[in-house]
């Protein structure tokens, strides 16, 4: 036998289980319905997304800044790095 309800969204004054009873069974099941918790917005999501990929941006900006900085073009090619820096 099957049998469903249909559960109002909201409706969070009422609560419902399901029992079932078979020879098979060596006693009586009950599963008390639960109200699955809405999972992360889309929007956290994305904002998390894009907060990664800002930081993983701005850190290789900086490494190549400090590797390059010192290796900047003149007219007979590169100046040499200044000591101490």
């Amino acid at each position: 036998i099957k049998a469903t309800v249909e559960v109002q969204e909201g409706d969070k004054e009422n609560m419902y289980e399901c029992q079932v009873e078979h020879s098979s069974l060596p006693e009586i099941v009950t599963v008390v319905y639960e109200e699955k918790s809405p999972g992360p917005r889309i929007e956290i999501i994305a904002g998390v997304i894009l907060a990664v990929v800002l930081a993983v941006g701005l850190a290789a900006f900086g490494v190549w800044y400090a590797f390059f900085r010192n290796k900047r073009p003149v007219k007979g090619g590169y100046t040499k790095p200044r000591e101490g820096v």
